[in-house]
């Protein structure tokens, strides 16, 4: 009995577009780096912190109507299915041009594709063994298959992303790169009934759920200035469009000689990125280093305080009435020093410094101000290494010295950036702040 039903194939393309896309992408990105120092990045934004977002849209509809033609005197079949997928994907980032930071993926997905397959004979000779004599049988032997599959993204997209913005001559080029993984879940059936016997023999196939990948990839320019924004179709071309149509209009296998169907898929992307001026940020660091660094260095917090628990809570108060001119309400509560590394006593290891360079760069901070820190934490790492046991004994006198001493390194590197890219703030009233601020 012949079984030429049609291979189904991947319902979603993209793997195989996704190799070539890597080539290109490869090429390009080689091809931009020899162009990155060849000039100044456009207005010298190369200090800025761009904050924005890429959207991609996908849509692919497909059809397809196949069967045995009238000329076929005693086998029919038929071949029919049909595919609808859509989804959007939005990547949010922020950072630096050439070192983005993706905040987080948001978007959904849905496929649903339905597959019918139908063979039969018109009849079928069947032996009697009873009268010993043969039959013809209406209809013969028949053959069935369906199959269902669904597709989405359960809870929050993930996947391996490579977003950035690349600096070149007169422009910035965008590149982004990456797959989703969604669900996919596979039903159906298949079958034969015997015409014979009448005996239907059905075998059920089980749900098979897996994963597969969305891929997608962008390079474009992007523009220049402190806005970037643009649209782009990634849809394959009006030739492979007409190509796959084409393939449609015909028949699959040799039972299936005739046949109608239609596709079409559109591929698009949009995305947005503003400049936002890091010096802001910065300077409110170097008011909330300067904050502390002078109540660590009051010598009648250091007398009071019994415990270095409490040591540490008045710290936080007066710190907070320097920066707003008032104590905190009991609303409030303690004003703390935000969780940040810290130094092990034990081990003289810095701890939490890349947790908390994550983020800040969730939270869109220039790398100057981690950089602040690392140097804040490396003072306090060389004090461990030379006066452990003093680090250890939980003295706020100790502890407030070493604090001054380990602030006022972090503020200098502050205060460098900003006298080197934000010209318009005068960092000379912080300057003397510091150098007024005694161990």
């Amino acid at each position: 009995m012949a079984r030429n039903k049609f291979q189904l194939k991947t319902p979603w393309r993209y793997k195989r577009l996704f190799l070539a896309f890597l080539c290109i992408v490869a090429i390009a990105v080689i091809s931009l780096a020899k162009g990155i120092g060849e000039g100044q990045n456009p207005e010298n934004l190369e200090e800025v912190i761009w904050v924005g977002h890429v959207r991609f849209d996908f849509r692919k509809t497909e059809r397809y109507n196949g069967q045995s033609s009238a000329r076929r005197e005693n086998v029919k079949a038929s071949n029919k299915w049909k595919e609808a997928f859509n989804a959007h994907l939005t990547i949010k980032a922020c950072g630096k041009a050439g070192n983005l930071h993706i905040q987080g993926i948001s978007g959904n997905l849905n496929l649903n594709y339905d597959h019918q397959y139908r063979w039969k004979r018109d009849h079928q000779s069947c032996l009697d063994e009873r009268a010993r004599v043969e039959r013809i049988v209406r209809p013969g032997d028949r053959e069935y298959e369906n199959e269902q599959r669904i597709g989405s993204i359960s809870g929050q997209p993930s996947g391996m992303i490579d977003l950035n913005l690349i600096p070149g001559s007169h422009t910035y080029y965008l590149s982004a790169v990456g797959e989703i993984p969604y669900r996919l879940s596979i039903y159906g059936e298949s079958g034969t009934i015997w015409a014979c016997s009448g005996r239907d023999q059905r075998s059920p196939v089980p749900q098979r759920p897996s994963e597969v990948s969305l891929p997608f990839a962008l390079i474009t320019s992007g523009g220049a200035g402190k806005e970037i924004s643009g649209k782009k179709d990634l849809s394959p071309s009006a030739e492979e469009k007409k190509r796959r149509n084409d393939s449609l209009q015909r028949g699959l296998g040799e039972d299936i000689d005739e046949g109608t169907g239609h596709y079409d898929e559109t591929i698009t992307a949009e995305w947005r990125f503003a400049a936002k001026d890091p010096c802001q940020d910065v300077i409110r660091q170097v008011q909330n280093d300067l904050a502390f660094a002078e109540a660590y260095a009051d010598k009648k917090i250091q007398d009071f305080a019994s415990t270095l628990d409490e040591y540490k809570n008045l710290i936080g108060d007066k710190a907070y009435k320097i920066i707003h001119g008032k104590p905190p309400s009991r609303q409030q509560g303690d004003f703390e020093e935000e969780d940040s590394p810290f130094v092990d006593p034990e081990t003289c290891e810095i701890v939490g410094l890349e947790d908390y360079r994550q983020k800040l760069a969730d939270k869109c901070k220039h790398d100057i101000i981690i950089e602040s820190i690392e140097a804040h934490e490396e003072t306090h790492q060389q004090q461990c290494e030379k006066f452990k046991k003093e680090m250890l004994s939980g003295n706020p006198h100790i502890k407030g010295m070493m604090e001054v001493t380990a602030y006022k390194t972090g503020i200098r590197v502050l205060l460098d950036w900003l006298e080197t890219y934000c010209l318009n703030y005068d960092t000379s009233g912080d300057r003397t702040r510091l150098e007024k601020i005694r161990n």
